[in-house]
Parts: structure tokens; C-alpha cells; sequence
């Protein structure tokens, strides 16, 4: 048996015994485009409220969690967000203009892992 990861990478053939189990860990989620094209200009965050936060979403296994960290290396911030249900393979969370400002202004990095529900986590 060969495992091929979604990047086209074949591993080594692997022989199998009974009785022994491989197990694989999940695929990281996916995080779609935040704001549509991945930027949040003035008039975007000017737009913002408690009713209309910035949502941001993406896909995964079924039956898991996902963690966010959002992260602004420039400043040393960071915003930490777990225990996001995925339903039907999607997750969603909103920020406000609160956790924005706090992050501040610059480029910022979002990265997540899944854990699926045998507590088996992705990679980010």
C-alpha cells in the first residue's frame, strides 16, 4: 500500500500486518478569501459593526473542530480562536472591529488546524 498526500507526494510501500492500524492525520482546512480578494480596505473596515462583523470561512473534514490563530508579525500581535464546529465540511467565525484593531494595522496571517473527532490534528 502507497499513501499519496492531495500535493502528489507517493510514500514508501507500506506492508501491513493484522491486526495493526495506519492511521493518517486529517488534511489541513481550507480558509477561503477573506473580504473577497484577501484585503480589508478603509471602506470595508469602515462598513464594519457588531451586526455586519468580518466573516472569515473555509472547509474541512466532517465531525472535527478547527483553531485559528491570526497573527501580525510587524507588531507582535496575534489572536487565538479554537473550537469552531465544522458543519456539513465548513467552519465559520466573525471578528470585530475590536479583535481588528487590537491585531492592528499591516499584514496579517491566518492559519488553522483541524482535529477530526478522534483527536487526530492537521498540520497548519
Amino acid at each position: 500500500m502507497r499513501y499519496q498526500d492531495t500535493a502528489g507526494n507517493t510514500s514508501e510501500p507500506i506492508t501491513l500486518a493484522n491486526g495493526v492500524a495506519v492511521s493518517t492525520p486529517p488534511l489541513a482546512p481550507s480558509i477561503s478569501a477573506i473580504s473577497n480578494d484577501g484585503f480589508l480596505n478603509a471602506a470595508e473596515y469602515a462598513a464594519l459593526s457588531d451586526s455586519a462583523p468580518l466573516s472569515i470561512r473555509g472547509s474541512a473534514g466532517l465531525n472535527g473542530t478547527v483553531a485559528l490563530v491570526i497573527s501580525n508579525a510587524s507588531r507582535g500581535t496575534s489572536l487565538s480562536i479554537s473550537g469552531l464546529v465544522v458543519t456539513d465540511g465548513t467552519w465559520q467565525t466573525s471578528l470585530s472591529k475590536a479583535q481588528i484593531d487590537a491585531l492592528g494595522e499591516g499584514s496579517l496571517s491566518v492559519s488553522a488546524v483541524y482535529t477530526n473527532a478522534a483527536g487526530q490534528a492537521s498540520a497548519p
